[in-house]
């Protein structure tokens, strides 16, 4: 769970919406504990992120509002493509990294493993700029036609991978390595508060 912020602008014609802007999309990851003993996973309450993590999003959606009860409420599916953009896209990678039972800080070229059981990934930004869709659904109330209080969810997902980790695990028999990618599937939900600057057609 983490904060979105940004603004949009729009325009609407006969129930018809065209909208765009922008918001900065924040991303951490959570700590997952895992029992090298048990092979057992367990959630943590601690998490991590940086700002190489991070995206700005420029939308272009179109929807439709579907008004009800004498134009007070609305229902209102929308779909669109989205820009993403890395904040602080970097050529000089990795960015950023984690380990489990490895010493010293993620990201030095150089370790020394604590314990049989080790395991050290690396995180790449995979480019600066990408591509996706969004689709969204929101229901508000309308104040007069001036302005609308509103709760959206909103389903994002890029075309190409946005970031990922490139994994070695070391065990007293073998050395594993692995590839896990992020596509920046996401979840958004807000609650806003829309006020129109013309008349509404």
């Amino acid at each position: 769970m983490d904060g979105v912020f940004g603004a949009f602008i729009g325009y609407s014609y006969r129930g018809f919406t065209l909208e765009t802007g922008f918001y900065g999309n924040y991303t951490s990851r959570p700590f997952i504990g895992y029992d090298y003993a048990t092979y057992k996973i367990s959630r943590t309450s601690g998490s991590s992120g940086s700002s190489d993590m991070n995206s700005w999003v420029i939308p272009l959606r179109f929807g439709k509002e579907i008004l009800f009860f004498k134009n007070r409420f609305f229902l209102k599916p929308e779909a669109g493509i989205i820009a993403v953009f890395a904040r602080d896209y970097s050529a000089n990678q990795p960015n950023s990294g984690w380990g489990q039972n490895v010493s010293p800080f993620p990201g030095y070229p150089y370790f020394t493993p604590s314990g049989p059981d080790s395991t050290r990934a690396y995180f790449y930004r995979a480019s600066k700029s990408n591509f996706g869709i969004e689709t969204a659904f929101s229901f508000g109330y309308r104040f007069k036609e001036k302005a609308d209080i509103y709760f959206k969810g909103t389903y994002q997902s890029s075309f190409a991978p946005l970031s990922y980790d490139v994994i070695t695990h070391y065990s007293e028999n073998e050395t594993v390595y692995a590839t896990s990618t992020q596509t920046g599937d996401a979840f958004l939900f807000q609650i806003g508060l829309k006020y129109f600057i013309g008349k509404r057609e």
